[in-house]
Formats: structure tokens, C-alpha cells, sequence
């Protein structure tokens, strides 16, 4: 039996998932790690190994309060094998979050071309080909970041909130912001998607299921996509 925590610090949170033979089978998020933080996970899960990233520069830190655990503890850093191409120009820069979720995509959507969207602070748009190479992708502002971005700079603008009533054209002031954002984001990935002539698009992120509420194309949320690639690229590297 396999039992692998994964750990995604993200700009604003710390997911851990706890995998059992590749299934999720529970879900924590925290505002930090600390020593205690991982004592209580070890002592709930009992993973055989532990996979991480993190997109703050923090790694280290990670790294020091898993110091002493007892099992596997793996980093995704530039030179892991993946089990993925990477066709990027420039793949220092590359974003680990980024590596994990199209890795995702192949472990849940298998041999599809796909668009892999992370709607979070910002929103990643990458293109994953039906043979496992990462061809590269758009990064935008995402929607709660649009909507924060117009209020600090538009001194006449209010700040709104993602929820609510969001016609395709805005009938008030408030509208108009909120289909601004969320309308735009949304027809953002629609338009990638098509012009792209992609067999799948997955999201994930903060914003996943209000792109695919809007969305006039069939669109795939999967809140965990990030864990499954770092599940997967944990099982990848166990072999070699």
C-alpha cells in the first residue's frame, strides 16, 4: 500500500493531501508549516513518503521542519525526472506549481491534448500535448487580482467581489466590473482552448469552478490537480 503526503505551498495557502494508492483520501490546509503542524500530520497519516513544492521561494524552510522524518521527503526542483517533457525556452523559470499540475493532467485526463488552467492569484494557461510535453503557456492576472487591480488604480472604481450577478455586459457599475473580470478570464480560456483545438481543459485554483460556470465550452474542475502531480511525480521518481 502506497501512502504519500504531498505539500503545495501556494502564495496564499499550504494544501497537504494524504494519498492512498494514488487516491486522495484526505485534504488539510494550513497557513503554515511548523514542526508541530508536521508532527500532527505524521501522527494522523503515517506516510511512507512525503512529496513537495512551493511556489515562495521557501523550500529550505519546508525542508528544515521535515528535517527527521521518518520516510522519503522529495523536493520538486529543476533537475527531478519527470515523467513529462519539458519544451519551454526557459525552464529555470518555470514554475514548480505550474510542472505539477500538467503532470496532473496526465495522471486524470491520460493521452489528451489539454489546456491546464491554475485560476488563482494569477491564472496559468498551459498546453500539454497528448504525448506528455509541456509546450509552455500564458500567465495572467487572476480574477480577485483584475478586480483588486481596478480598485487600487481606478480612483472612481469600488472594489467587488467575485460573487454575484455577472452578466455577459455589465448593466451597472458593479456588473461591469465583476463581467470584466470573471467574463474576461473566462473567454480568455475559452478562446486558448480553441484556438489551441485542445481535447481537454482542466482547471483548478480558487476561481476553477467560476471559470466553469461561466464557460460556453465544457470545462473540467479538479480542485486537487497539483496534488495528483506531485503524487505522480513522487511515484515516477521511486522507480528510478
Amino acid at each position: 500500500m502506497k501512502r504519500c503526503l504531498t505539500i503545495d505551498h501556494g502564495n496564499s495557502a499550504v494544501k497537504v493531501h494524504f494519498f492512498i494508492d494514488g487516491k486522495v483520501c484526505a485534504l488539510r490546509r494550513v497557513d503554515a508549516l511548523s514542526k508541530s503542524v508536521i508532527e500532527e500530520l505524521r501522527a494522523d497519516f503515517e506516510p511512507c513518503g512525503v512529496m513537495c513544492c512551493s511556489v515562495a521561494d521557501n523550500m529550505e524552510a519546508i525542508l528544515a521542519a521535515l528535517n527527521g522524518w521518518n520516510g522519503r521527503v522529495s523536493a520538486l526542483h529543476r533537475n527531478l525526472p519527470l515523467p513529462l517533457t519539458i519544451d519551454y525556452a526557459s525552464p529555470a523559470t518555470l514554475g514548480y506549481d505550474r510542472i505539477a499540475a500538467a503532470v496532473g493532467a496526465m495522471v486524470v485526463a491520460p493521452r489528451c491534448n489539454c489546456l491546464v488552467v491554475d485560476a488563482g492569484t494569477a491564472m496559468t494557461l498551459d498546453y500539454l500535448t497528448a504525448d506528455g510535453r509541456f509546450k509552455g503557456g500564458n500567465i495572467a492576472p487572476g480574477i480577485t487580482l483584475r478586480l483588486k487591480a481596478l480598485a487600487d488604480r481606478c480612483a472612481l472604481l469600488p472594489l467587488v467581489g467575485s460573487d454575484g450577478e455577472t452578466p455577459i455586459i455589465g448593466y451597472d457599475t458593479s456588473t461591469a466590473i465583476r463581467a470584466g473580470a470573471v467574463i474576461g478570464a473566462t473567454l480568455e480560456v475559452e478562446g486558448i482552448a480553441r484556438r489551441l483545438n485542445v481535447d481537454k481543459v482542466i482547471v483548478t485554483g480558487g476561481d476553477a469552478a467560476l471559470i466553469a460556470a461561466n464557460a460556453d465550452i465544457d470545462v473540467a474542475v479538479e480542485p486537487h490537480l497539483v496534488a495528483f502531480g506531485l503524487n505522480r511525480i513522487f511515484e515516477y521518481n521511486e522507480y528510478l
